[in-house]
């Protein structure tokens, strides 16, 4: 009886080590998979948010090197002014991005500050200034509130740098795009993007943030893109507390995301 008993203790503290074993491989295999997640996820950020400024840049490289000689000089300092500026915006973003992606590994918390909703408004609207000036769009700026705001402003400016680049790429020759904050009830208001780009189908709006009913698209001059940037707009506005909100009609479309004033907080 006594050996027994020693038998079932043995197995019973082998069972244990084998649960604790199998309980630190199982964290060990979601730690991975969380890894490898981030990195998929850091490679589509970077590609997506890249894309656009980095196809501009080539379309003014190719004019350039193959109307040279019939460009005025004047034409030809604006054009190398406007793939510099785009230069820059891809340098910015790539950082925006980087550091977004070392806080998430490093587990840190979303780096928020307050920032007055007219200068977002301000700072947001020069993106992609020199690529509309080529297509001939006018991006421009409406305050209707301005008033503090808390905020991750790296993951901010991707989500806006996103809905600018997609107003941009759907817009006509001639067409306005706005960049805007207005009250949105009590102690709220909203900041975003709205175009004159003629809106979504219905059905095209109903699944524009579900992963299954995402795909790539052309733009007005053939831009091409993967689908993929509103989704992950729309997991780092929810990162940050908020969500993008759609309204669409047959004039056009407003992405925005709604935010409570730090007033109103405290």
């Amino acid at each position: 009886l006594l050996f027994l008993t020693r038998v079932i203790v043995r197995l019973q503290k082998e069972n244990m080590r084998m649960k604790a074993e199998l309980k630190r491989e199982k964290e060990e295999i979601q730690s991975l998979q969380r890894s490898a997640f981030a990195q998929q996820k850091l490679l589509s950020l970077i590609s997506h948010h890249i894309r656009g400024p980095f196809q501009f840049v080539l379309r003014m490289s190719d004019l350039l090197s193959n109307k040279w000689k019939d460009i005025q000089e004047k034409e030809r300092n604006e054009s190398v002014h406007m793939i510099r500026n785009s230069l820059d915006e891809m340098d910015r973003t790539l950082r925006d991005v980087i550091d977004w992606a070392r806080r998430k590994q490093e587990g840190e918390e979303n780096s928020s500050s307050v920032m007055q909703s007219g200068d977002i408004v301000a700072e947001e609207a020069t993106f992609l200034a020199s690529a509309a000036r080529w297509k001939e769009i006018q991006i421009m700026e409406r305050v209707d509130i301005d008033a503090p705001v808390t905020v991750d402003k790296g993951a901010l400016h991707l989500i806006m740098q996103n809905l600018i680049s997609n107003a941009l790429k759907y817009s006509q020759k001639g067409q306005i795009i706005e960049v805007f904050s207005e009250p949105y009830g009590l102690g709220l208001l909203s900041i975003g993007v709205a175009d004159e780009a003629g809106g979504l189908p219905e059905d095209a709006a109903n699944r524009i943030f579900s992963p299954a009913g995402h795909e790539g698209s052309s733009g007005t001059l053939e831009e091409q893109g993967t689908g993929v940037g509103l989704l992950l707009a729309q997991d780092l506005a929810e990162q940050m507390g908020t969500e993008i909100q759609l309204i669409s009609d047959e004039k056009g479309s407003r992405f925005f995301l709604v935010f409570p004033t730090s007033t109103s907080q405290g």
